[in-house]
Parts: C-alpha cells; structure tokens; sequence
C-alpha cells in the first residue's frame, strides 16, 4: 500500500488519472487489487494499483520524493527479479501537506473571470476553455467554502465536497468526475484530447449555479 505521508483521495486522484491512459494502450487496470486476486510473490505486498496485458503486467506503488523510501523501493524491485512478466513503477507525488494555502478570491473576481471565458472559448479553444474553466469552477469552490478550502485539492475531494453538501447534483458530481479525468490528461500533455463543447458549456453552468446559488 501507498506510504502514510499520502491523503487517500489524493492519491486515489493520481491513480484515476492514469487509468484512461493505460486502457487505451490495452491494460485491464485494477486499483488496490485485493491480495487473493495477485500472483503469489506479490501477496505479502499489495500494490497501489496493478495493470494486465497479456505477458507485460505492471505494478504501481505511488511514493514521495524522500531519501527514507530509497530502501523499500531497493527491496521491493528485489521482490519482482525473477518474474519478466511483471514490472514495477513508482509513482512520485507530493506530500499532502507540501502545498501552501491558496488565497481565497471575491466572488465578485470570480464572476468576472467566469464571464470572460464564457465570452472568449471560441477564441481560446476548448481545450484553453477547459483548464481555464476548471481553475474558476475551483475558486468559485473555494469562495464558497473557505475554510475547507484554503490548500490546494484533488479532483476527487473536491467534487465530494461540493457533492455532500448538495452544492451539485449526482448528475452534476458524475459529470464534474469525467471531466476532471479529461482536464488532468490535458494539462500533462495529453494533446490528442479534444474537449467536448457541451462539456465545457456544463462547466460553465455548474460553476456559475455554485457561485451564485438559487434562493
């Protein structure tokens, strides 16, 4: 399992952003495998997250940059030598307590930036509309709930917030789930993507029904 410096929606964060990558390249993917379902030299250790294809399997162990970790990643590739249809990768993400708070901006600000991407996503394109769009819908969040959130949040947290206090529907929560993934993919490089217009349209909608909700 994932080492304990690690928020488990943030690391849950990082994992779902790589699924969509692995199953396009062909992977069954699996995230916290049980034990009974792996192979018998990884049953006394469990991956974060394991994927299958055919003869090249991967394992996946998300990790912090520090120097204490370097002797349990030395003696987990020692546990996969032997076995050529199995790989191991780290993964490497911060801290959760490594960011700083993030200022909390007016709503007014908000608004303000929200009108002017809603005037300029033909002259943006979807993709510059998406990213600029997640980054309003977050500080339309974060106007909206300040104290929860004033350090930076996985996707995954802060659509559940928004979620359980009922600031977006299930719909809305479903949809704001998929478009993250897409948003992720995108700001790591992943130019292929082309956003849908009606998607960034919805975010659109749902950050405006945060910021200014009904009465």
């Amino acid at each position: 399992m994932s080492i304990s410096q690690f928020d488990s929606e943030l690391e849950r964060s990082v994992l779902d952003s790589m699924v969509p990558r692995l199953e396009a390249d062909g992977y069954r993917v699996v995230i916290h495998p049980k034990r009974d379902t792996l192979p018998t030299f990884l049953q006394e250790y469990q991956p974060d997250m394991v994927a299958y294809k055919d003869k090249k399997n991967l394992a996946f162990e998300i990790k912090a940059r520090v120097s204490a970790a370097e002797q349990k990643e030395r003696r987990l590739r020692e546990r996969f030598a032997g076995h050529p249809d199995w790989e191991l990768r780290f993964i490497y993400a911060p801290p959760v307590n490594s960011d700083a708070d993030i200022p909390v901006v007016s709503k007014q600000t908000v608004s303000e930036h929200l009108d002017r991407l809603e005037a300029s996503v033909d002259a943006m394109g979807l993709t510059g509309a998406l990213l600029t769009g997640w980054a309003v819908f977050e500080a339309a969040a974060r106007a909206l709930l300040p104290s929860s959130l004033t350090r930076p949040q996985p996707p995954v947290r802060l659509i559940e917030m928004l979620a359980s206090g009922g600031y977006v529907t299930p719909d809305e929560a479903d949809m704001l789930r998929r478009l993250s993934r897409t948003r992720n993919e995108v700001a790591h490089g992943r130019l292929d993507i082309m956003p849908a217009r009606d998607d960034v349209a919805r975010l659109i909608a749902v950050t405006r029904s945060i910021l200014e909700p009904a009465t």
